[in-house]
């Protein structure tokens, strides 16, 4: 737990800028939220030995920047919270994000353990625009490579894989062997689910 909390601490280091929110910093009510509940989504997982990590782009002002937690809307955390016996702090709306969801069913199916990150940890928005999500730069990402690879070390992650294009090359910069899939936005929901599923039956 000490390694979980000395990584939160770094995550969170970081102030918000006018074109990205890191819900972690800081002491509010959501980010002393996002910071609990990472705590507990990493314990859960490091405990429960998952070695596949699913690295994707970004938070969504839907998603991880409500819960904290990468690829989870507070209506997965919901979910999770209950069918899990987890103590979440669960944000008080029950919003779905759509690519949460779609990775969240994909992952349901297979039964294995998985790490879930974003190859840029904070949320990219429009300028001064925190309900609305960008592409992060090239120089953003690059400038948090060093927290990508304190999250692979941190979990033991062994099976890499990269959910669409942006993470994919800031994967490849970084020189670590993963996998591609298709990100399942903007109509790619069900190749996602195709390359997905053979991946992981290799992994099974």
């Amino acid at each position: 737990m000490k390694d979980i909390d000395e990584f939160v601490r770094s995550l969170a280091k970081p102030r918000s800028g006018d074109r990205h929110f890191n819900m972690y910093w800081g002491r509010s009510k959501s980010s002393m939220r996002a910071r609990h509940n990472l705590r507990i989504y990493l314990d859960y997982a490091i405990m429960n030995q998952a070695k596949i990590m699913l690295v994707g782009e970004a938070p969504g002002y839907l998603g991880a920047a409500k819960t904290g937690v990468p690829f989870c809307s507070p209506s997965i955390l919901h979910h999770f919270s209950h069918s899990k016996k987890l103590k979440f702090q669960c944000p008080p709306d029950n919003i779905v994000e759509k690519t949460a969801n779609y990775v969240w069913k994909t992952l349901s199916i297979t039964g294995l353990g998985f790490h879930l990150w974003n190859i840029f940890p904070y949320h990219p928005h429009v300028r001064n625009d925190r309900a609305s999500n960008r592409k992060p730069t090239l120089a953003e990402i690059r400038t948090h490579y060093h927290l990508t690879a304190n999250y692979i070390r941190l979990t033991g992650a062994d099976e890499i894989i990269a959910l669409g294009r942006v993470a994919e090359k800031g994967l490849k910069e970084m020189g670590i062997y993963h996998q591609y899939v298709r990100h399942p936005s903007f109509g790619g929901h069900n190749e996602f689910q195709a390359q997905m599923e053979k991946l992981l039956t290799a992994y099974s």
